[in-house]
């Protein structure tokens, strides 16, 4: 049964528990890739439409496109330089600071350079924590 129409599509409407969260997700059998945006896929067509169950995380079609992008051995080349293995839970934890102190995580990994002083020496910056909500939550 169609419950939504999405970018011209019709689309059906199926529903989840994901780490943590309730989803709907609508997807269209007329585009018969089981994908989606994230971590979505494994249903009989494009995933065009998800929400999580507050509403604060969502994804939306606005096209489809059939363009081409090249995938190999530059990005090959950038993931040996730059990805380093590690466990789940280190990976959440690095991730949560970041998002809590993204000028701190820049300026710590030498990404940016800190503000300094007259004399060189850093200036103190106040410590501005952001929101956090991720999108999983176990």
């Amino acid at each position: 049964m169609v419950s939504d129409t999405i970018i011209g599509y019709p689309c059906k409407k199926a529903s989840c528990r994901f780490r943590g969260r309730d989803w709907n997700v609508w997807f269209t059998e007329e585009i018969p890739i089981s994908q989606g945006p994230r971590k979505f896929a494994g249903l009989p067509g494009m995933i065009l439409k998800a929400v999580d169950g507050t509403g604060t995380h969502f994804w939306t079609a606005t096209q489809i496109t059939d363009e081409k992008f090249p995938i190999g051995k530059p990005l090959e080349e950038y993931a040996r330089k730059h990805y380093f293995k590690t466990t789940r839970d280190r990976f959440w934890k690095y991730y949560k600071d970041a998002c809590m102190r993204p000028m701190s995580m820049l300026i710590n990994s030498g990404v940016i350079e800190g503000a300094k002083n007259e004399d060189g020496t850093p200036v103190k910056v106040k410590n501005r924590r952001r929101h956090y909500n991720p999108e999983e939550l176990e």
